[in-house]
Order: structure tokens, then C-alpha cells, then sequence
């Protein structure tokens, strides 16, 4: 084992060196931080762009690493983890506080931004939570009289509920007029900030598809509302699949989610992900299986090498995440040993992963986790032909649903006999490698 150029294995990927951005950048995805840079720098307006990508496929990794590398181009960065502050009850002072963070006050800026999100903040507030936070104040300085206020109440009632209602609805409207005032002088005072920048303000908001559907999409909706102005580039790294079901969940199954969401957000990209069985050494996930098997120290030789190709195989057919890989390898390197067996032990990981009740059947001896597992496995060689493992697994999980009743084919036969499986008979092959991954990994 090479231990000096073994990464250690609690590094994660979506951690970063900010002192050296995409250092270990597996699959080029510099290149689209470059082309993102030259773009934000050509805008002279706002915007509001999104990095769509599911879990698990690297989102934070590459924006804390496009963060780490625009901060050394001396652009202003404010990076937010929604999911970590969405106890709040209005993500308006999430958002405002994280770019408060990123500002200096050479030129009193910051006060200013800090005054006028008060007034924002205070108009967000629910109408009885004025009511009561007026109340508050009168009561603090010792001039509320609750009789006094009783009686008053008592007179609106007996002038008559119209002249009531006519007061009330004068009260809101000016209310409302203010609110529009303060929201108007916030975006003013940012917007005179942003001029005074030699580059754009860039906010990255990170895990927002992991929050509640409420604070989500209400993110989306402030930021448009209140910090769409010239100078302030809004990234969104989102699950978009996700963030779309959380807007209908807001507004409706009827709802047409993508519709809603393009009134917000100007651009949509995907993190590119490079998925082929044509050729292994463009294949990201066989990239990543690679780079997996240094950190964790498993030689790229013999079962392991059989374990990385089968693995990244299965991943680029049936859509496992960079993720889960990472989680796939943690059980693999746990089961050790498992010397020849690697090409089907990626088999076992797989449904561990991605069918655990199918694990658990096999695991049991059910019959019909052999079914299931023909099933998912029909769909497979119908997507590749050239597989090699896959017709033999087929005829495995054949072989164990009937119980042994009809022998396994010689294609089958002849591949155990070259494993060299310490005489572990057929029928215990797939039942002993699915013991050997009974782990659970997080």
C-alpha cells in the first residue's frame, strides 16, 4: 500500500482547500467555474442563476470551491447553508445577515444596509405581530392603560362596525404604504452599495432543496424581491426536481412548478456529469471509483480492480450518486476480505444501497428477493449487452429462487470455478457475500 499518496479517510469531498480552490478536481469542473466567472463579469445586471444537480453529485464541493476561487479574484463572496438556518420564520435576515458578513464599512454601508433591513424586517412581520410588538413598546414605556384601551374598544363598537372597518382599512393602507417605502429605500441602499463595487456581489445559497418547502421557496421569492438589484449575482445550488415539488407543495399539485420558478430564476444549469460504458477513462463515476479505492487503500489489482469496474458500471446504469459511491466503498472496504469475489460483491453493494429489502430478503433466504433482483437485472442487460457480469448473476439469482432444483449454466459455472471461492459452494456464493455487506454506512 502506498500511504503517501493516500488521502485520509475522513476527508469528504465536498470539503476544499481554500487556499488552493479545485485542487483534486476529478472531473474538470474548473472549467465551468471559468466560464461562470467570465460570465458574472460581462453582466451588468443582477441575476439570479441555478446549478441543478441531485443530491449527492458534488453541488457543495463546487461551490465552495468556485467561492474559494472568485474570494482570490477579489470578488465579494457571501456563501449561505440555507438547510442550517431554516428554523428561521422569514429567511429575508438570512440572506441579508450573510451579505452583511461580507461587507466592509470604510464607507458606513453597512450601517446604512443594517437600518433600512430593520424597517424590511419589521414590514415582513404578520399583521398581529405589529399589533403586539406596538402594544410591547406602549406597554415597555409605561403608557398603555388596558381600561383605557378596553373602553376605547367598546366606543369603535358602538359607533358602528362600518366606521370601524373604515378605520381599520385606512390604518392598513398606510401600513402598507410604508411597507412599500422601507422595501424601496432597502433595495436603494443596497443597490447604491453595489455601484460602488469594482466587481459584483456574488451570493451562493447552498442546500436549499434539503430545507422545508415553506422556507425554500420563500427564499427564492425574497430574493427577487428584495435583492434583485444591479451588481448582486444570486447563485442557487438546488436539487431541482426537489425544489419543484416543494413549490407545489406550497401552492398546489395543479401548480406548473417550472413556470413559477423561471419568474425568479433567469438561468438554469446542470453540473455536468459524464456517463458512458463506451470508454471507462471518461466515465466520472469510474473516475471517482478510482479515486475512492486510493483513499481508502484498496489496490487497484485482482478483486478490487474487478470491485472498481463493476461498481462504476452499475452506477452509470442505474444512476447511483457520487455519494452514494463514497458509501458503496466504505462498505466494501469493511467487508474485507473478499479477494476474487470484488466483480459480484459491487452486485451486493448495489442493492444494499439502492433496494435494501431486497438485501434483506437475500439475506434471509426469501425466494423472492431472487425474483426482484431478476427483475431489476432484466432491465439492466436490456440497457447493455456487453456487461459480461450480468447474464451470470441473472442465472445465480435463477439458480437460488428454485432452490438448486435446476444446475447453473456452464458460462456461470466456469467463472466460480476461476474465483477460486475456498470452496464455498454455489448456493452460499450470493447469500455469503450479502452477510459479509450486512453494515450499515450513512
Amino acid at each position: 500500500m502506498n500511504t503517501e499518496t493516500r488521502t485520509p479517510l475522513h476527508i469528504r469531498p465536498e470539503e476544499h482547500d481554500p487556499a488552493n480552490p479545485f485542487a483534486g478536481d476529478l472531473f474538470g469542473r474548473r472549467k465551468l467555474a471559468d466560464r461562470l466567472t467570465g460570465l458574472i463579469e460581462r453582466m451588468g445586471e443582477g441575476c439570479v442563476l441555478a446549478i441543478d444537480a441531485p443530491w449527492g453529485e458534488g453541488k457543495t464541493w463546487f461551490g465552495r470551491n468556485w467561492a474559494a476561487d472568485l474570494r482570490a479574484r477579489e470578488f465579494g463572496v457571501a456563501y449561505i447553508d440555507a438547510f442550517r438556518q431554516d428554523y428561521a420564520d422569514d429567511p429575508f435576515l438570512m440572506v441579508c445577515s450573510e451579505i452583511l458578513s461580507e461587507i466592509g464599512d470604510d464607507d458606513g454601508a453597512k450601517g446604512r444596509i443594517v437600518e433600512a433591513s430593520r424597517k424590511v424586517a419589521r414590514a415582513l412581520l404578520p399583521a398581529a405581530a405589529k399589533a403586539a410588538l406596538n402594544f410591547g413598546g406602549r406597554f415597555l414605556l409605561g403608557t398603555a392603560d388596558l381600561s383605557e384601551d378596553i373602553r376605547k374598544a367598546a366606543e369603535d363598537i358602538d359607533k358602528g362596525i362600518a366606521d370601524a372597518l373604515e378605520k381599520r382599512l385606512a390604518k392598513r393602507l398606510d401600513e402598507h404604504e410604508a411597507d412599500r417605502r422601507s422595501v424601496e429605500g432597502f433595495a436603494s441602499v443596497l443597490r447604491e452599495h453595489a455601484e460602488n463595487r469594482e466587481k459584483p456581489l456574488i451570493v451562493i445559497v447552498d442546500e436549499l432543496d434539503r430545507c422545508r418547502p415553506d422556507f425554500a421557496v420563500r427564499t427564492i421569492e425574497r430574493i427577487k424581491h428584495f435583492f434583485d438589484v444591479p451588481g448582486v449575482i444570486f447563485v442557487i445550488l438546488v436539487n431541482r426536481p426537489q425544489i419543484e415539488a416543494a413549490v407545489r407543495g406550497i401552492y398546489g399539485e395543479g401548480v406548473d412548478a417550472g413556470a413559477y420558478l423561471g419568474k425568479f430564476v433567469q438561468f438554469w444549469l446542470r453540473l455536468p456529469k459524464t456517463r458512458t460504458l463506451e470508454a471507462t477513462s471518461q466515465d466520472h463515476n469510474q473516475i471517482y471509483c478510482g479515486d475512492l479505492a486510493r483513499r481508502f487503500g484498496l489496490a487497484t489489482k485482482g478483486g478490487h480492480r474487478g470491485f472498481q469496474e463493476a461498481f462504476g458500471a452499475l452506477a452509470t446504469l442505474t444512476g447511483l450518486s457520487l455519494r452514494d459511491l463514497e458509501r458503496g466503498y466504505t462498505l466494501f472496504s469493511l467487508a474485507q476480505p473478499i479477494d476474487n469475489a470484488g466483480s459480484f460483491a459491487a452486485w451486493v453493494v448495489y442493492l444494499k444501497l439502492a433496494h435494501p429489502e431486497i438485501h434483506a430478503g437475500l439475506l434471509s433466504g426469501d425466494p423472492a428477493g431472487h425474483v426482484e433482483s431478476r427483475k431489476i437485472l432484466a432491465t439492466l442487460i436490456s440497457r447493455s449487452k456487453s456487461f459480461w457480469m450480468l447474464p451470470i448473476l441473472d442465472d445465480l439469482h435463477r439458480f437460488l429462487a428454485e432452490g438448486g432444483k435446476n444446475p447453473l449454466g456452464e458460462e456461470a459455472k466456469g467463472v466460480l470455478s476461476t474465483m477460486g471461492m475456498w470452496g464455498i459452494q454455489p448456493e452460499r456464493f450470493l447469500p455469503w457475500l450479502c452477510e459479509r455487506m450486512d453494515l450499515n454506512v450513512e
